[in-house]
C-alpha cells in the first residue's frame, strides 16, 4: 500500500523476495529509495501518479533484471478511497510470472521457427512473404533446392544431413539483412 506521495505504508514479505533486498524496512520509502532497476522505478512512478490523478487502476507486466537475474512481474494497482471517495493511496498486487512468460516465448518461437535450422518455418515464412506483397515491399525471391540431398542422408547418415541443413540455413541468414525473409518451406 502506498500513500498519495508514493511512499510505502504497508507491504508483505513477498516484496522483499522479488526485490532481493536485505532490509525489509520500507515504511515511508518510495520505489526510488529501495529499488535497483531505475527504468522500472520511473515507469511505476508514472503509473502511480496517473492512478492518483484519474482514479483508474492499472495492470501491466515488467521485466526486471538485477545483477543478471531476470524476472517478469505482473503488477495490478488500484486506487484506495476514503469514505468520502477521496483517493488516499494505491494498493498493488505483484505476481512473479517469469515461468509463464518464458514458456510463452518458447511456444511462440517453436510455432514460428523450424526446430532443426532455427529459421522461419513454412507457415511463418509464407505469412511474411504475403505481408511483403500486401505492403508492396520490394523483395527478391530465391528458392533453393539442395540437389542430391537424399544421397547425403543415405551415405553419411541423418545427423550429417542435419548439419548440412543447419550450415545452409546459417549461410543464408549470414548473407541476408535482418528484414529479409529466410524460411524453410519443406521439412
Amino acid at each position: 500500500f502506498k500513500d498519495t506521495e508514493l511512499r510505502y505504508i504497508f507491504s508483505t514479505h513477498y516484496w522483499e523476495q522479488i526485490n532481493q533486498i536485505g532490509d525489509f524496512d520500507i515504511y515511508g520509502k518510495t520505489d526510488r529509495d529501495i529499488r535497483k532497476d531505475t527504468e522500472n522505478v520511473e515507469a511505476a512512478e508514472q503509473k502511480d501518479r496517473e492512478i492518483i490523478r484519474t482514479g483508474i487502476g492499472s495492470s501491466y507486466t515488467i521485466k526486471s533484471e538485477i545483477d543478471g537475474h531476470v524476472q517478469y512481474l505482473d503488477i495490478k494497482k488500484e486506487p484506495v478511497k476514503d469514505k468520502d471517495g477521496k483517493i488516499i493511496g494505491i494498493v498493488g498486487l505483484i505476481n512473479d510470472v517469469t515461468q509463464t512468460v518464458e514458456l510463452e516465448k518458447k511456444l511462440e518461437h517453436s510455432s514460428n521457427y523450424d526446430d532443426l535450422t532455427n529459421i522461419k518455418n513454412r507457415l511463418a515464412g509464407t505469412f511474411e512473404i504475403n505481408k511483403a506483397i500486401v505492403n508492396r515491399r520490394t523483395k527478391y525471391f530465391c528458392i533453393l533446392d539442395v540437389d542430391k540431398f537424399k544421397h547425403v542422408n543415405d551415405t553419411y547418415g541423418h545427423k550429417t544431413g542435419d548439419i548440412v541443413l543447419q550450415e545452409i540455413a546459417k549461410a543464408l541468414t549470414d548473407a541476408t539483412n535482418e528484414d529479409d525473409i529466410v524460411c524453410r518451406i519443406l521439412p
